[in-house]
This record gives structure tokens, C-alpha cells and sequence, in this order.
């Protein structure tokens, strides 16, 4: 049997490797690399199928799960398949619903048969097994059907990915025998969680059963801001080239700043966080000017820190760059009336976040001899004043309970604060999306590097 969706290579760029292509379908050809819409449930939200093909839409991707619970496969597949009941005469995929349901966390249990889990909306006992996600997606007749996968707990050590990635392989070679709609392509997932071998392993097994196509298997937490705002999609920059910012001037600083929010904009923001308190202190004051997107930025957190404290000392841990930026003294005067500030640079701590050092013996001598000079002093509370710092939070907490186990010391991350914002901002400017999580990685350094970095710290 000819398979039903076939890849014609253009072009390859030499320096990069990357490729120019075209995927061709049952119903019509998609040019790649290519940005596909989600519609959960046969819709894109807000958008008519008129609307999608005017601003070139070429394939949409609707979800297995949602379909399947409402209105329900059969449905669909009376109304005369996906495409007729969502009007889009266009390529469609439907994903296998195993991202969805690994989700639902408490609601569901895996065993090697499949998922057996309670549906969302009205509590009922449902099961999703390979041949059943194979079912429903023929129903539901899309050009590219997912094998059903198991999407590994993130984080999660290397056995749990392991056999999590052993399963997804089993399930795929069930799917493939079960699937026998001919106009329909069935792509496999690659597994394996952040660890190269199993990455490797599973795309070489993969490779093996001759799948006309794959996908990447990705994350499933991403820190404070997923946690308000679960269904976004997110573009992450890491200026690892050129961190870290703290002895770095301010021009220099900008300049930098400057670059990644114009790339930040090619790649389709809405909004912009500067996660970083010392370009937040040199450049969201130039990046607001200069740019029509609203920023969000870092400031540590003085005024919690100084309302709270019982001894009137507040110990602040930051950069060069963010001790003496004026926004940081700015907010220092404001808020610390009447409390004692005492600062420190966190000598290292960049650099230990950054090769993943966060805990054991090197990252307790890094963080006792920048946190130590602030406790004798008398501070109770312990302000984090970088982005990076707060993945030493628990190094932090058993040094300050070790050296002075006495006294009632608490380590603020004005992290939660910052997600809280966004979230405001966003609901406030109707941008928030309710459609799908899916984040990308950038560099502008070493790419493995901030991979493995956040494969440890995420």
C-alpha cells in the first residue's frame, strides 16, 4: 500500500542543515517548515474556516481526546468525516490524545493495555488504548493520525523516561497493525524525555518500523508562569552566549536586549517578559519606548521582604548589574522605609545555574559565602534578586537553617509574583489561550547546553 502523505525535499541549507520541503496530502499540499493552528475541537477559537484559509492556513490540528468526548467520533464521522463537519477542505492531523490524557493526572490510571481515566467533563469511565485512539481517528478520517503515546512525568530520572519511552515503542507496533484506513497517514512519537541516548534509541526503533512520518514528544511543566497559565504557547530565549549580565554595561545590556526582542516579534509575541533583573533594571525602560508590545519585567522583592521581616534586617541577594541600577535603589527607597537592606552579589551562582549545579557540596560552598555575610548582619528575610537564583532556593534554605537554626528565615522568589502579573496583563488585554501548551527553545549559544541545563533544573 502507497502511503497517502509523502515529503518532497527542495532545498537544504548548507550551513544549518535545515530543510526546505513540502508535505503532500489527500487534501492538498504543506509547504515546511510550517506553523500549524490548533483547533481542539474542530475550531479554531474566534476564527471561521474563511478566516483560516484567507491568512493561508494550510493545515489545522484537532485533538483526539476532546473530538472523543464531544460530540463524539461517530458523529463526526456521519456528518461525512472531520473535514465536511469543520468545513476546511484543507490537510488536517488529529493528535492521539495522549498528551491529554497523561494530564489528567489524578483522573486516570496506565497500564500496558492502554488508559483507563474519568472523563473532565462529566466524571464517566472512559479507556483510550492504542487500537481505540486508532479508531477513533479513522472516525474521524484526519490526512495525518498519532500513534498513542506515553508522555513521560517531567521532571523524571532516567529509568521513568526509560520505560516510558518502551511503552510508547509497544504501543506504536500495535497501532500500526490496528490502522488500516488507506487516505490516512499514521506518524510515530519519539520519546524519551531530556536524555540524549533515549532520544536516539527511540528515533532509531522508530525509524525502524517505517512510520511515513514522526513527531517529538515534549514537555509537561514549565515553572511559575505555566502554572497560572497553563494553555500558551511560549518561545524562550536564552542569551547564554552573553550571561551573565551583572558586570556587563548597561548599553551593552540593551543593545543585547534590543536583538532578542526583535526576534521575540519575528517569532509572533504577544507579550514579552524579561526574566532577568538586571536587563530588566538597563532595558524595559528603553524596550518600552522603542517597541509597540507590553513587557513584563523582574524587580526583587523588597517590599514583601520588608513588610514581613522580624529582626528589620532584609538581606538581598543580586547581581552587580541589579544593585546598582537606579530602578532597584528606586525601589529600595520606596519600599524600605524603616528596614535595614543588605546586599551581596551572588558570587557564582549564575554560573553553578547554569551548569546545573544546584545542590550537593560545590553548591553549598557557593551560596554559604554569598549568604552568610547577610545573615550575620541579622537579615530574616532573604530576597532573590536573579532569575537564576531561585533554583538554589533549597541549597539556600539549608545553609540559612544550618548556620542560624534559631531564627525564622524565609527566601522570597519574586517569581510567583511576576507569573500573577502576566496573567493579569494578559486576561486584561483578551490574549490569554485556552488551546494547547507548547513551548520552543532558543539560543544564542550553546543549544544542547540549554537543553541539558533544563532538563536538570525544570
Amino acid at each position: 500500500m502507497s502511503n497517502p502523505v509523502t515529503f518532497e525535499l527542495i532545498k537544504t541549507c548548507k550551513q544549518s542543515g535545515a530543510r526546505l520541503g513540502v508535505v503532500h496530502t489527500p487534501h492538498g499540499d504543506i509547504p515546511t517548515p510550517i506553523y500549524m493552528p490548533v483547533g481542539t475541537q474542530a475550531t479554531v477559537k474566534a476564527m471561521t474556516p474563511r478566516e483560516m484559509e484567507e491568512i493561508g492556513t494550510k493545515i489545522m490540528l484537532s485533538n483526539t481526546y476532546h473530538l472523543h468526548l464531544r460530540p463524539g467520533e461517530q458523529l463526526v464521522k456521519e456528518a461525512g468525516g472531520i473535514h465536511k463537519f469543520m468545513s476546511w477542505n484543507k490537510p488536517v492531523l488529529t493528535d492521539s490524545g495522549g498528551f491529554q490524557v497523561f494530564s489528567l493526572a489524578a483522573l486516570r490510571k496506565i497500564t500496558e493495555e492502554g488508559v483507563s481515566f474519568r472523563s473532565h467533563l462529566d466524571g464517566s469511565k472512559r479507556f483510550i488504548s492504542p487500537e481505540v485512539s486508532m479508531d477513533i481517528q479513522m472516525a474521524l478520517g484526519s490526512d495525518i493520525a498519532m500513534a498513542f503515546d506515553v508522555c513521560s512525568p517531567y521532571p523524571c530520572d532516567h529509568r521513568t523516561a526509560e520505560e516510558a519511552m518502551h511503552r510508547t515503542h509497544r504501543w506504536a507496533e500495535r497501532c500500526k497493525k490496528h490502522h488500516t484506513r488507506e487516505d490516512q497517514a499514521l506518524f510515530g512519537i519519539i520519546q524519551g524525555a531530556f536524555y540524549d541516548d533515549l532520544r536516539i534509541e527511540s528515533a532509531k526503533t522508530l525509524a525502524d518500523m517505517d512510520f511515513p512520518g514522526y513527531g517529538i514528544g515534549g514537555l509537561s511543566v514549565f515553572r511559575e508562569i505555566r502554572k497560572v497559565l497553563p494553555q500558551e504557547k511560549y518561545v524562550y530565549f536564552s542569551d547564554n552566549a552573553h550571561c551573565p549580565y551583572g558586570e556587563k554595561t548597561k548599553e551593552y545590556i540593551i543593545e543585547r536586549a534590543r536583538r532578542i526582542t526583535e526576534f521575540l516579534l519575528n517569532e509572533g509575541a504577544d507579550i514579552i517578559v524579561v526574566a532577568c533583573n538586571t536587563a530588566t533594571a538597563a532595558a524595559i525602560s528603553t524596550l518600552r519606548k522603542e517597541y509597540p508590545i507590553s513587557f513584563i519585567g523582574m524587580e526583587p522583592a523588597v517590599k514583601p521582604a520588608a513588610t514581613t521581616t522580624r529582626t528589620g534586617v532584609v538581606g538581598v541577594l543580586a547581581t552587580a548589574g541589579t544593585l546598582k541600577a537606579e530602578k532597584y535603589l528606586d525601589t529600595r527607597g520606596k519600599f524600605a522605609g524603616g528596614v535595614r537592606i543588605v546586599e551581596h552579589v551572588g558570587q557564582g551562582f549564575v554560573e553553578a545555574v547554569e551548569k546545573g549545579v544546584t545542590s550537593g557540596e560545590e553548591a553549598e560552598m557557593v551560596v554559604e559565602a554569598s549568604l552568610k555575610p547577610l545573615l550575620d548582619e541579622g537579615a530574616d528575610r532573604i530576597v532573590l534578586g536573579c532569575t537564576h537564583y531561585p533554583f538554589l532556593m533549597d541549597t539556600i534554605r539549608q545553609i540559612a537553617g544550618k548556620l542560624y537554626p534559631e531564627r525564622d528565615i524565609e527566601v522570597i522568589d519574586p517569581a510567583p509574583a511576576v507569573a500573577r502579573h502576566l496573567l493579569e496583563v494578559m486576561d486584561e488585554k483578551g490574549i490569554i489561550r485556552k488551546d494547547g501548551f507548547s513551548i520552543t527553545l532558543h539560543s544564542s549559544g550553546d543549544k544542547e547546553q540549554l537543553i541539558k541545563t533544563y532538563s536538570n533544573l525544570l
